[in-house]
């Protein structure tokens, strides 16, 4: 019989108001790197959530697309050796925000909300906007890839269009104001 290798989820070092960052560094939890990652790890559990309501396999694909991709930037912003995020991720958003712009009528403002999926994407996108300026706020002291400054912009727009793409597709309506 294999012998199962266990490890323990805690540590205890948060017990003190701390965390440890890849390679050993030990920093306070109040720290805005710390503010900015629990940002974006927010940000990737309601994707997820999302994702669990959705029955559209392109729209579950995109999420998942966007779910990697805020992993990628949570491993490069924790110092871990990572590729670092391509202008490329950001040109892939704008395609698919490109291609379903021109089914919706953008005019107007549009109260969150419609479909159980639809009213999920304007959260996240609201998520977005909050982790967005975390990462602008940390970005003007510790300077990182640009990209991820970038890409967090436009995933808010791509949540925006997604969500406005789902109601549209199951003819739920949100208020709109002209």
């Amino acid at each position: 019989m294999k012998k199962r290798f266990h490890v323990k989820i805690y540590t205890k070092v948060g017990d003190r108001g701390y965390t440890t960052l890849y390679g050993g560094k030990k920093i306070s939890k109040t720290q805005p790197l710390i503010e900015l990652l629990a940002g974006i790890d927010e940000l990737n559990s309601i994707l997820g959530v999302a994702k669990a309501f959705s029955r559209e396999n392109v729209l579950n694909k995109w999420l998942e697309m966007a779910q990697n991709d805020l992993f990628i930037i949570q491993a490069e912003l924790g110092g871990f050796h990572v590729k670092p995020l391509k202008g490329y991720k950001i040109e892939k958003l704008e395609k698919i925000i490109d291609k379903l712009s021109v089914k919706i009528d953008l005019r107007g403002f549009v109260a969150p909300g419609g479909s159980k999926v639809g009213a999920l994407l304007h959260f996240s996108r609201a998520i977005c906007r909050r982790a967005e300026i975390q990462a602008v706020k940390y970005y003007k002291k510790h300077r990182f890839n640009p990209e991820i400054l970038k890409y967090l912009n436009r995933l808010s727009d791509f949540l925006y269009i997604l969500a406005r793409w789902e109601n549209r597709k199951t003819k739920e309506k949100s208020p709109t104001y002209k």
